[in-house]
Order: structure tokens, then sequence, then C-alpha cells
């Protein structure tokens, strides 16, 4: 193997010790041999750390690097620094991988520059025993427009089952926003993908992102009202600016990601926030009228709680009365509970 290897390996992990042998011991069972691993330690208080030196005194391949407790975004920003190879992916601690997974984005020779290669995915219900996939076909193409409308790719915006360049990287300053812990993936992927000339699709689904029904996942935990309308705003931002870039015009499409991530997380931080929140997301929303009026669709962004008709009471009515939907909202919410509904946020 060459001294600077293919392919670096970012692997965050916060308080994972019940999971990071799996994770380890499905990289090293990879087929494809020629990467190393950096398991970025998020100042875990468990055992993590401790694993991951036994695991790494085992193969050279794997490095841990210790860090205090800043969240996902800067230790994979830290990974992207002290990376050193050609190509770099992600992957998350409590996921599992096939061991053809690696092999996959090598399937054929790649650029150097200026390419995203994307796989499809294993999502796995852990307690409910089913899975849905995303697969595309095997496809090299210089037609961004059409391939990013044919297989939904602004839409996918996890940063595991991609494959990027670290150069391009480097040459864009391209970060991890670090004050998001929702949807910073699908940022950063947006602002990769304002640089890329071509895509790679591989066929098949060797990562299986597991889903638990605990309670755990983002849908289910409260995130901070400030937090999620960030995230909606750089998101539309980011997708406008593409879909200009790109010359993407396909009504449905554009409906698609405007809603699922932009106005979804308007909706949610509507759905947390105070009335001083309520009044942001007024503001932002009416910012975004016409992108609203033109794509908004209520069957492709379906909140509980907030709805089509309270987003319009907030551009309908004047900045004086927001609190009408605010309360509207706390209303529902107390509904829920009191029928012990789940709240989904």
């Amino acid at each position: 193997m060459a001294s600077t290897p293919q392919l670096t390996l970012i692997v965050p992990a916060y308080n994972a010790s019940e999971c990071i042998r799996t994770c380890l011991d499905d990289l090293l069972a990879q087929t494809f041999t020629d990467f190393n691993v950096l398991l970025m330690d998020d100042g875990s208080t468990d055992t993590t750390a401790a694993i991951g030196d036994e695991y790494a005194c085992r193969d050279a391949r794997i490095q841990v690097v210790r860090l205090p407790h800043r969240g996902v975004s800067a230790a994979r920003n830290k990974g992207l620094e002290l990376a050193d190879s050609r190509f770099v992916a992600f992957m998350d601690s409590d996921d599992r991988v096939a061991p053809d997974y690696l092999a996959t984005f090598f399937r054929t020779p790649l650029p150097d520059d200026d390419m995203l290669v994307c796989q499809g995915v294993a999502i796995d219900y852990i307690g409910q025993y089913r899975a849905e996939y995303c697969d595309y076909p095997d496809t090299d193409s210089t037609d961004l427009a059409g391939t990013i409308v044919r297989h939904r790719l602004l839409r996918a915006g996890w940063t595991y089952c991609k494959l990027f360049s670290l150069r391009m990287i480097r040459r864009h300053s391209l970060r991890f926003d670090t004050e998001l812990s929702i949807c910073e993936d699908l940022v950063f992927v947006l602002d990769y993908l304002s640089h890329v000339r071509r895509l790679i699709l591989r066929s098949g689904t060797h990562y299986r992102y597991q889903v638990c029904s605990d309670g755990k996942s983002l849908l289910q935990r409260r995130q901070p009202s400030a937090e999620t309308r960030r995230a909606g705003v750089l998101i539309l931002a980011r997708q406008q600016a593409l879909a200009a870039r790109f010359g993407i015009t396909d009504r449905e499409f554009l409906s698609e990601i405007y809603c699922e991530h932009g106005f979804m997380n308007l909706a949610r931080s509507a759905s947390t926030g105070n009335a001083a929140d309520s009044r942001a997301v007024r503001r932002e929303l009416a910012r975004h009228r016409e992108l609203f009026n033109n794509y908004y669709n209520e069957r492709l962004m379906c909140h509980p709680i907030v709805g089509k008709k309270t987003l319009r009471m907030y551009l309908a009515l004047p900045e004086a009365l927001h609190l009408r939907p605010h309360l509207l909202i706390r209303l529902r919410h107390f509904i829920r509970r009191v029928n012990g509904r789940r709240i989904r946020y």
C-alpha cells in the first residue's frame, strides 16, 4: 500500500462505546484496503476512545483523535484538516457497512477533481424489522441538471454514501457549519455540489443507516428553534443558487427540495419556539414569500403541528398579530399531549 492512501474515512464518535466495535470491525473487513480511518472522539465520557486505541494497536490504518466536546461538525472539520489522501468519505459510528462498501466507490478509475461519487443506502428501522432502500443505476455524467433531477440528488443530503475530492474541499475552503447540529451534512453537500462538474453514481446499497425507534432520532428530538430556522434559511438559499446554476426548472422537483428541508425546518422552528422565535419565522417566511407561494406543497411537507394554513397566517397577518399562529401552535401541542400522542418536532 502507498504511504499516502487513496481514501481517508472520517468517523466522528461521541459516547459510542456500544457500537464503535461493530463500526470498526466492518471497516477492517473491507475488500478495498487502501484507506485509513480517523476516529474523531468528540469528548466522549465513556470508553469510546479506549476502544479506538485498542483497534489502532491492531491496525495502523486506524488513528484516534481526541477532541473536546464541540459537536459532530467540529469533529468532521478537524478530520478534514488532518486527512492526507485523494478522497474523503464519512461514516456515522452507529451505522453498518458491507465488505464491498468502499470498493464500490472505486469500481472504475476516478478523476482527481471536480466530481462527486454517490452510492445507495439501506435504511434500517431498528425494532420495526423493516428497511427502505435508495439505489442508483451506474452513471457517469456531466449533465448535472438532468442527473440531479432524475435521481433527486439535492434531497439526498447525507454525507455517508458519498466520496468527496479532498483537493476540491481545500481549494474552496469547504467546512461543516459548527452552529448547526441538524442538516449540517446537507448544507455541506450543497456547498460541495456548487463546485462539481461531474457526477458519478454507483449501484448497490452497501451502507446501512440505523434508525432507532427509541425517540433518539432527530425528528423526535426537540431542536433549538433558532438552529432549525438557520438550517432552513441556509438550505433554501443554497438550493435556489444550485437550481439557478444548473438551470433546473422542474417544478415538482423544486417543490420537493424546498419543502422537505427548507420550509420543513422553518415549520419546526415555529413548532418549538417562543414568541420571539415565532416573530423571526414570520420574517423569514415573508422574505421567501414568492418562493413559498410558488413551490409550497402540503403533500410534500407533512408536519403534524404546523401546516399550510398556519404558515399562511404568518404571511397574511400583520406583524403585530404574529402571536395568533404562535398560540394556535401551542394549543395543538397541548392537545396532542392530552391525547397521549407523540410529539414529532
